[in-house]
């Protein structure tokens, strides 16, 4: 019983410190520093607070439901379920944080698009 409990309790650990809701946060920084540092246009400031809210808007489900898996996998780990069953929640949950980081990055893009060369470097 106390072989299979430790190995439970530090994926749930992993897990918790995954879901963490500090990683979110890191978008706000773009905003207090960018307007300044690169000297971007009006039009460039409403070009990228639209691409801003489009993303959000486009992962606020794909984040609803990695947290739903998550949910879904700390009952798993407390139930009586198999560890193939909790490896396959898990692949699932990486699945969604992939399809997060892909939309990431094509936001990045999206916005570094909108910049000067100049203002790239």
């Amino acid at each position: 019983m106390r072989k299979k409990v430790i190995p439970l309790a530090l994926i749930l650990i992993f897990l918790l410190i995954l879901a963490w809701p500090g990683k979110a946060q890191r978008g706000r920084f773009w905003g207090l520093w960018a307007d300044q540092s690169l000297n971007l246009t009006e039009d460039q400031l409403a070009k990228i607070q639209d691409l801003r809210l489009e993303f959000q808007k486009a992962i606020l489900p794909l984040r609803m439901e990695v947290q739903k898996h998550y949910l879904e996998l700390r009952r798993m780990i407390r139930s009586n379920v198999s560890q193939a069953e909790i490896q396959a929640k898990m692949n699932q949950i990486d699945k969604l944080e992939s399809e997060l980081k892909e939309k990431f990055i094509t936001h990045q893009k999206q916005i570094r698009d909108l910049l000067t060369p100049e203002q790239k470097v």
